[in-house]
Parts: C-alpha cells; sequence; structure tokens
C-alpha cells in the first residue's frame, strides 16, 4: 500500500473519523494493526510523574493490558521496547532498536509476558500529544511474523501523523466538554470535580474551589482529589476507582454512588459517577464526576425534639454526624458502648434512615 493508492486513502479517513465514531478508534487501530503488519496494537500515553495515563488497544484482552499495566511495561527498565516512547517522533522502531537477541532472551518480561502473549516483536511510532505525555503507536506482531519488515516501515511511518491529529482532536474535544459540563455544574452553584481514568482533577467548579478553600473534608494532592480522613479517603478512592473502570470490562450493576466523608466540624456525602461514555471509545478527559450536592452542617437540638428523639439521642446523633464512633461516644458521656448501639437503634428508627450517610442527609435538612 502506498501513499497513492486507494488503500492508503481509505486508511486516512478511517484514522480522521475515529475521534467522532464511537468505535472509531477500534478501527483506526485495526488500520495501524494492519500497516504494521501485527495482529494488534496498543496505543499507550505515559506521564512522567503519573506512570500511564492512556493504555487504548485492539484486539488485545483486557486481561493482557492489566498484566501489561502491572508488570510496568511502560518502563524502559523493566521493558526494553518502552524505548519508543522516547523514540525521535514519527519514526517506526522496532525491538532491535532498543535491545539485542541475547538481552531478549534473559530479559524476563520479554520472556514472561511478551513471549506468552505472542507479541515478541513490535512496529511503533511516537507521536506528539500534550506538553507532558509521551504517546506511542505500536502494532503487535506475532512469532511468526517476526522483526518489522521495510514496506510494513514505509507504510507505518506515513500513517503516524494522522493518528498524532486524531488523538490531538479527541484531547481538544475532551477538554471542551469538560469545560460545558464544568459551566452547567457551575450555573447551579454545586461544587464538583471532574477526573481523568486516572483520578487527577481536569476540571472543577467555582463552588468546589470553595470547598477545597475550607479545607477539613478534601484536598488535591498531586493533582489528585483525595479526603483529609484517612477512612472516607479510601472508601472516596474505591467509588472514583469504580467510577472510572473502562465501560464493557465485565461490569454491572450501578457504579455511581454515595460516600460518607468525615471531616469539617461533621458528615459531607459527595456523589460519585460515571461520565457518559460510549464503549470502545478513546478516554483522554473526564470520565468520573465528585460532586457535593450540599455543604455539611450541624442539626440543631429544637429540630432532633421535634422529630422524637429524646435530647440523649439528639447528642448521639450530632456525635455521629460529626464523625465520631460509638465507642468514642460512650466513653466520652461514661456509660457502656452497648447503651450508645441501642440509642442508635433507636435514633434510626425515629428519623427513618439506615445508615450514617442517611442520618447525616437528615440532620443537613434540618440545620
Amino acid at each position: 500500500m502506498s501513499r497513492h493508492e486507494p488503500d492508503y486513502d481509505a486508511a486516512v479517513r478511517t484514522i480522521a473519523e475515529a475521534p467522532f465514531s464511537p468505535h472509531g478508534w477500534h478501527d483506526a487501530l485495526d488500520v495501524m494493526t494492519q500497516a504494521g503488519g501485527g495482529w494488534s496494537c496498543q496505543l499507550l500515553g505515559v506521564e512522567r510523574r503519573a506512570g500511564i495515563v492512556v493504555n487504548h488497544a485492539f484486539n488485545v484482552p483486557p486481561e493482557v493490558l492489566d498484566e501489561f499495566v502491572g508488570r510496568d511495561g511502560h518502563d524502559p527498565r523493566v521493558n526494553p521496547r518502552a524505548g519508543a516512547l522516547y523514540a525521535p517522533m514519527y519514526r517506526a522502531v522496532g525491538d532491535d532498536d532498543f535491545s539485542t537477541p541475547d538481552l531478549r532472551r534473559k530479559n524476563t518480561f520479554y520472556r514472561e509476558y511478551l513471549e506468552t502473549a505472542d507479541i515478541p516483536f513490535v512496529c511503533a511510532g511516537r507521536i506528539p500529544a500534550s506538553d507532558d505525555m509521551y504517546l506511542v503507536v505500536a502494532t503487535l506482531r506475532s512469532t511468526r511474523k517476526g522483526h518489522i519488515q521495510s514496506n510494513e516501515v514505509a507504510m507505518f511511518t506515513e500513517l503516524l501523523p494522522h493518528m498524532s491529529a486524531a488523538v490531538r482532536l479527541r484531547m481538544s474535544l475532551d477538554d471542551e466538554a469538560a469545560a460545558l459540563s464544568a459551566g452547567t455544574l457551575d450555573a447551579v452553584r454545586i461544587p464538583a470535580f471532574l477526573l481523568d481514568i486516572w483520578g487527577r482533577v481536569v476540571r472543577q467548579t467555582a463552588m468546589a474551589d470553595a470547598v477545597l478553600t475550607a479545607g477539613g473534608v478534601v484536598r488535591k494532592r498531586g493533582g489528585k482529589l483525595e479526603a483529609v480522613d484517612a477512612e472516607s479517603d479510601a472508601r472516596l478512592q474505591a467509588a472514583i476507582a469504580l467510577a472510572s473502570l473502562r465501560v464493557g470490562h465485565g461490569l454491572s450493576g450501578p457504579r455511581g454512588q454515595a460516600v460518607t466523608l468525615l471531616g469539617g466540624g461533621g458528615i459531607t456525602v459527595a456523589e460519585v459517577a460515571p461520565m457518559p461514555m460510549t464503549p470502545g471509545a478513546l478516554r483522554l478527559g473526564a470520565v468520573a464526576l465528585v460532586a457535593f450536592p450540599q455543604t455539611s452542617r450541624p442539626a440543631s437540638a429544637d429540630g432532633l425534639t421535634l422529630l422524637g428523639l429524646t435530647p440523649a439521642e439528639a447528642s448521639v446523633a450530632r456525635a455521629l454526624a460529626d464523625g465520631h464512633r460509638p465507642q468514642d461516644i460512650a466513653d466520652a458521656r461514661t456509660v457502656s458502648v452497648t447503651t450508645i448501639r441501642a440509642q442508635v437503634r433507636a435514633i434510626y428508627a425515629k428519623l427513618e434512615v439506615r445508615s450514617v450517610a442517611g442520618l447525616a442527609g437528615k440532620l443537613r435538612g434540618l440545620g
């Protein structure tokens, strides 16, 4: 296939359509697979501080991709062919550019991963992305195919600029979509953070700035959102990880959930949910949303007693909302934890809630 043949023109059109089509990246990587003479293709993006930030593939089983991440396959010290991430732009490279046959025979990553997955050879090329990302397109080749041939190098190289243009356009569209979403949430005055697939904040509303400034509940560290309280943060990170998972990877049931966060003198409920995403789409922008529809505030004693709580139960309810555990409350009141748990059951029954999160919501309504 040469630059002037119909197949070349069709390949360029397929890549150009990728940013707009639900399954466009599948087709674009299929084109690169054929151009590089392989049976699968990987689009890999790495940032020095964050590690892998893009890991999209055609015809590669999810478990193989996950093992690549787990083995630090983006690190040239582990996987010599990862040197393609730092090669000159738009130059097709193969395994011989980064290793010798003897090194590959001795290298654990080659023996245990690449050969087992039948991808011991590669045709790869680095393309521009953002200022802080190293991005490479890699056609994965089988043992039977062997090293890349000169005709494959030529075709693969011709298509790299088109892949770069498509990726950069998708990044621009994703950034605009995130800005639109943040603007909508700002209009209804909801504190919210939009996160990418690796949990980094890519956009936040003006009200979210106020949440960070107030402190005590959440903060940003290393570009990621985290709860100040350690146990709350474990719940928050688990919810973010679930919301950020790739569509179609054995997921079932709802992926959005409410998470209770302790701190700031009470309990704050964070709503964590995935952003709308088409299966097979290249995920370069916001994929998850963390919103705080209501801010934490204490409930008045009068409001609680009006709902039938005794003064003692009202005191326990406020202590729970402040993040104290039943044992802590018992110790502070010099009563048994059994007594406190009985009061908690009575509080739940009278307020018709089933959890601390439900209690926190009820108390916020009485503030």
